[in-house]
């Protein structure tokens, strides 16, 4: 019982920092306003998270929580490489729906703490890798590389377009930009290139 009780704390928070993030802006938003919208006590925020900005990390890490063994069927399911533009695009609609809180995320993130984003636990860095595994052994990719090199330079390739996107206000549709330097960057690691055998 006290589990699901932080699971539903937790959730409130997110959801909160998310909401009051879009209509104020991240930097006009305080713990208070948080507590106030989720109808938690601030002790209980406190309880949970030391600061705004660890509020801020768990949410976008919550995108661990859209990795369900469902997905992960679905994904086994599919060609390779479909399976692996699928996993990716679900990090790219979820930063995209979150829109300018992730401009502020990010500045969280470039402030150096250091924050699990990055960890090869991650439920969603695990799906990515399980991917890029099956696209070597289909032989989809050269393979020049091992496939944790290539899924944290794929994942790096990801967090790019996402940084672009925000330097560039979040007004284009990132999953079209995504999608475009996705077909480049596939057409470099293809295990055979269109141009191979021509003189």
């Amino acid at each position: 019982m006290i589990y699901k009780c932080t699971i539903r704390t937790k959730q409130k928070l997110i959801n909160a920092v998310i909401a009051l993030a879009f209509e104020k802006g991240y930097d006009n938003v305080t713990v208070r306003d948080i507590c106030k919208r989720a109808g938690v006590s601030n002790g209980a925020f406190y309880h949970h998270y030391a600061t705004k900005d660890a509020l801020s990390r768990e949410a976008y890490l919550s995108l661990d929580f859209l990795v369900t063994d469902e997905l992960l069927e679905k994904l086994e399911g599919m060609e390779p490489l479909d399976a692996l533009q699928y996993i990716l695009e679900l990090q790219v609609r979820y930063v995209e729906s979150l829109g300018c809180v992730m401009c502020d995320y990010y500045k969280i993130l470039l402030s150096g703490e250091n924050i699990s984003l990055f960890a090869p636990e991650r439920p969603y860095y695990q799906a990515v890798l399980a991917q890029i595994k099956r696209c070597l052994k289909k032989q989809r990719f050269k393979p020049s590389y091992d496939a944790e090199f290539l899924t944290d330079w794929i994942l790096r390739f990801v967090r790019g377009c996402i940084v672009d996107w925000c330097i560039r206000g979040t007004s284009t549709p990132l999953l079209h930009g995504y999608r475009e330097n996705f077909s480049l960057l596939i057409s470099g690691l293809a295990a055979q290139s269109p141009f191979q055998g021509e003189c």
